[in-house]
Protein backbone atom coordinates (compact mmCIF):
# COMPACT_ATOMS: atom_id res chain seq x y z
CA UNK A 1 0.00 0.00 0.00
CA UNK A 2 2.91 2.46 1.23
CA UNK A 3 4.42 1.43 -2.38
CA UNK A 4 1.36 2.46 -4.18
CA UNK A 5 1.10 5.84 -2.43
CA UNK A 6 4.70 6.65 -3.41
CA UNK A 7 4.31 5.99 -6.85
CA UNK A 8 1.22 8.19 -7.27
CA UNK A 9 3.34 10.39 -5.66
CA UNK A 10 6.03 10.40 -7.95
CA UNK A 11 3.62 10.34 -10.90
CA UNK A 12 2.38 13.45 -9.84
CA UNK A 13 5.67 15.11 -9.21
CA UNK A 14 6.64 14.35 -12.86
CA UNK A 15 3.97 15.40 -14.45
CA UNK A 16 3.16 18.66 -12.12
CA UNK A 17 6.54 19.89 -12.55
CA UNK A 18 6.39 21.03 -16.32
CA UNK A 19 2.80 22.78 -16.05
CA UNK A 20 3.73 26.25 -15.90
CA UNK A 21 5.59 25.08 -18.68
CA UNK A 22 3.74 23.68 -21.02
CA UNK A 23 1.70 25.40 -23.37
CA UNK A 24 -0.49 22.99 -25.15
CA UNK A 25 -3.86 23.61 -24.37
CA UNK A 26 -5.43 26.98 -25.35
CA UNK A 27 -6.64 28.29 -22.36
CA UNK A 28 -10.26 29.06 -22.02
CA UNK A 29 -11.10 32.79 -21.67
CA UNK A 30 -14.06 31.31 -19.26
CA UNK A 31 -13.12 31.88 -16.09
CA UNK A 32 -14.61 28.78 -14.67
CA UNK A 33 -15.25 25.52 -16.35
CA UNK A 34 -18.73 25.74 -18.05
CA UNK A 35 -21.14 22.77 -17.21
CA UNK A 36 -23.14 21.02 -19.82
CA UNK A 37 -27.24 20.91 -18.91
CA UNK A 38 -30.38 21.24 -20.16
CA UNK A 39 -32.13 22.10 -16.51
CA UNK A 40 -31.67 25.20 -14.50
CA UNK A 41 -32.89 23.12 -11.24
CA UNK A 42 -30.34 20.13 -12.44
CA UNK A 43 -27.67 23.14 -12.60
CA UNK A 44 -28.33 25.12 -9.22
CA UNK A 45 -28.47 21.43 -7.47
CA UNK A 46 -24.99 20.46 -8.88
CA UNK A 47 -23.66 24.07 -7.35
CA UNK A 48 -25.49 23.61 -4.26
CA UNK A 49 -24.16 19.95 -4.04
CA UNK A 50 -19.94 21.33 -5.10
CA UNK A 51 -20.53 23.80 -1.95
CA UNK A 52 -21.92 21.45 0.05
CA UNK A 53 -18.86 19.29 -0.92
CA UNK A 54 -16.41 21.81 -0.19
CA UNK A 55 -17.75 22.55 3.59
CA UNK A 56 -17.17 18.64 4.18
CA UNK A 57 -20.66 18.07 3.83
CA UNK A 58 -19.94 15.08 2.11
CA UNK A 59 -23.05 12.85 1.94
CA UNK A 60 -25.16 16.24 1.65
CA UNK A 61 -23.60 16.63 -1.67
CA UNK A 62 -24.43 13.18 -2.34
CA UNK A 63 -27.57 14.02 -2.55
CA UNK A 64 -27.22 17.27 -4.46
CA UNK A 65 -25.78 15.43 -7.08
CA UNK A 66 -28.31 12.40 -7.17
CA UNK A 67 -30.98 14.89 -7.42
CA UNK A 68 -29.23 16.55 -10.20
CA UNK A 69 -29.27 13.59 -12.26
CA UNK A 70 -32.70 13.05 -11.81
CA UNK A 71 -32.98 16.45 -12.99
CA UNK A 72 -31.26 15.83 -15.79
CA UNK A 73 -30.26 12.21 -16.89
CA UNK A 74 -27.95 13.84 -19.39
CA UNK A 75 -25.56 15.84 -16.82
CA UNK A 76 -22.51 14.08 -17.36
CA UNK A 77 -20.08 16.08 -14.74
CA UNK A 78 -22.71 15.39 -11.88
CA UNK A 79 -22.35 11.50 -12.21
CA UNK A 80 -18.63 12.05 -12.38
CA UNK A 81 -18.72 13.57 -9.12
CA UNK A 82 -20.84 10.70 -7.77
CA UNK A 83 -18.37 8.27 -8.80
CA UNK A 84 -15.60 10.54 -7.14
CA UNK A 85 -17.66 10.90 -3.78
CA UNK A 86 -19.69 7.94 -3.31
CA UNK A 87 -19.22 5.00 -0.65
CA UNK A 88 -21.31 2.60 -2.56
CA UNK A 89 -18.54 0.77 -4.68
CA UNK A 90 -21.56 -0.27 -7.13
CA UNK A 91 -23.04 3.82 -7.51
CA UNK A 92 -19.72 4.39 -7.86
CA UNK A 93 -18.87 2.20 -10.83
CA UNK A 94 -22.15 2.87 -12.23
CA UNK A 95 -22.03 6.88 -12.22
CA UNK A 96 -18.17 6.59 -13.81
CA UNK A 97 -19.69 4.88 -16.59
CA UNK A 98 -22.40 7.05 -17.33
CA UNK A 99 -20.27 9.71 -17.36
CA UNK A 100 -17.60 8.32 -19.66
CA UNK A 101 -20.89 7.60 -21.98
CA UNK A 102 -22.11 10.95 -21.91
CA UNK A 103 -18.76 12.65 -22.25
CA UNK A 104 -18.69 13.09 -25.99
CA UNK A 105 -21.57 15.40 -25.49
CA UNK A 106 -19.98 17.33 -22.81
CA UNK A 107 -17.52 20.75 -22.84
CA UNK A 108 -13.89 20.33 -23.55
CA UNK A 109 -13.32 20.97 -19.81
CA UNK A 110 -16.13 18.20 -18.49
CA UNK A 111 -14.31 15.56 -20.48
CA UNK A 112 -11.08 16.52 -18.84
CA UNK A 113 -12.79 16.18 -15.16
CA UNK A 114 -14.32 13.10 -16.49
CA UNK A 115 -10.93 11.82 -17.95
CA UNK A 116 -8.87 12.63 -14.61
CA UNK A 117 -11.77 11.68 -12.15
CA UNK A 118 -12.39 8.22 -14.48
CA UNK A 119 -8.96 6.92 -15.02
CA UNK A 120 -8.33 7.70 -10.86
CA UNK A 121 -11.30 5.10 -10.23
CA UNK A 122 -9.93 2.82 -12.59
CA UNK A 123 -6.13 3.16 -11.21
CA UNK A 124 -4.95 4.27 -14.71
CA UNK A 125 -3.55 7.27 -13.21
CA UNK A 126 -1.20 8.34 -16.24
CA UNK A 127 -4.68 9.22 -18.09
CA UNK A 128 -5.70 10.66 -14.65
CA UNK A 129 -2.48 12.58 -13.93
CA UNK A 130 -2.78 13.82 -17.85
CA UNK A 131 -6.59 14.90 -17.63
CA UNK A 132 -6.10 16.67 -14.64
CA UNK A 133 -3.56 18.50 -15.17
CA UNK A 134 -4.80 20.07 -18.62
CA UNK A 135 -7.96 20.68 -17.08
CA UNK A 136 -5.91 23.43 -14.32
CA UNK A 137 -3.86 24.67 -17.90
CA UNK A 138 -7.46 25.38 -19.32
CA UNK A 139 -8.73 27.01 -16.61
CA UNK A 140 -5.79 28.50 -14.44
CA UNK A 141 -8.10 30.77 -12.73
CA UNK A 142 -10.83 28.15 -12.06
CA UNK A 143 -10.05 28.17 -7.97
CA UNK A 144 -13.03 25.59 -7.48
CA UNK A 145 -10.79 23.44 -9.78
CA UNK A 146 -7.53 23.87 -8.14
CA UNK A 147 -9.23 23.08 -4.85
CA UNK A 148 -10.32 19.55 -5.97
CA UNK A 149 -7.27 19.01 -7.67
CA UNK A 150 -4.93 19.50 -4.35
CA UNK A 151 -8.08 17.49 -2.26
CA UNK A 152 -7.39 14.89 -4.58
CA UNK A 153 -3.90 15.34 -4.71
CA UNK A 154 -4.08 15.44 -0.53
CA UNK A 155 -5.81 11.91 -0.84
CA UNK A 156 -2.99 10.63 -2.58
CA UNK A 157 -0.58 11.74 0.26
CA UNK A 158 1.33 14.28 -1.89
CA UNK A 159 0.80 17.37 0.28
CA UNK A 160 3.71 19.33 -1.36
CA UNK A 161 2.16 19.40 -4.56
CA UNK A 162 -1.65 19.65 -2.91
CA UNK A 163 -0.27 22.42 -1.08
CA UNK A 164 1.27 24.53 -4.57
CA UNK A 165 -2.30 23.54 -6.62
CA UNK A 166 -4.69 25.02 -3.76
CA UNK A 167 -2.35 28.43 -3.37
CA UNK A 168 -3.82 28.81 -7.18
CA UNK A 169 -6.93 28.96 -5.96
CA UNK A 170 -5.49 31.35 -2.77
CA UNK A 171 -4.29 33.27 -5.48
CA UNK A 172 -7.54 34.03 -7.14
CA UNK A 173 -9.42 34.05 -4.18
CA UNK A 174 -7.04 34.24 -0.81
CA UNK A 175 -10.06 34.19 1.19
CA UNK A 176 -11.79 30.92 -0.47
CA UNK A 177 -12.27 29.32 2.90
CA UNK A 178 -11.66 25.61 1.05
CA UNK A 179 -8.15 26.34 -0.58
CA UNK A 180 -7.44 28.38 2.96
CA UNK A 181 -8.48 24.80 5.03
CA UNK A 182 -6.51 22.72 2.35
CA UNK A 183 -3.21 24.69 2.52
CA UNK A 184 -3.35 24.66 6.85
CA UNK A 185 -3.52 20.29 6.48
CA UNK A 186 -0.66 20.15 3.64
CA UNK A 187 1.46 23.13 5.80
CA UNK A 188 0.77 20.66 9.27
CA UNK A 189 2.55 17.20 7.04
CA UNK A 190 4.77 19.20 5.42
CA UNK A 191 6.49 21.71 7.86
CA UNK A 192 9.43 22.84 5.90
CA UNK A 193 6.72 24.89 3.84
CA UNK A 194 7.42 28.86 4.56
CA UNK A 195 5.65 30.28 7.24
CA UNK A 196 3.28 27.46 8.54
CA UNK A 197 2.43 29.15 12.06
CA UNK A 198 0.78 32.01 10.02
CA UNK A 199 -1.23 29.93 7.35
CA UNK A 200 -2.26 27.16 10.30
CA UNK A 201 -3.67 30.37 12.56
CA UNK A 202 -5.60 31.53 9.40
CA UNK A 203 -6.81 28.04 8.82
CA UNK A 204 -8.05 27.79 12.85
CA UNK A 205 -10.07 30.73 12.22
CA UNK A 206 -11.82 29.73 9.48
CA UNK A 207 -12.94 26.55 10.16
CA UNK A 208 -14.49 27.47 12.87
CA UNK A 209 -18.38 26.67 11.50
CA UNK A 210 -16.68 23.79 9.23
CA UNK A 211 -16.84 19.87 10.41
CA UNK A 212 -13.58 18.35 10.91
CA UNK A 213 -12.77 16.61 7.86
Amino acid sequence: MKRRAYSICLLICIWLAPLSLAHHIRQSSAKTMPVTTSSPKARDLFDRALTDYENLYLERANIGWRAAVQADPNFAVAYVFIAYNSNDPTEANAAREKAKLLAPKASPGERLLIQWIAGAKENNFIVAISGMNDLLEMFPKDKRLAYLAGNWMMGQNSYEQARKTVERALATDKNYPPAVTAQGYCLARTPAASNPSATLARTLAGTQDRPTP
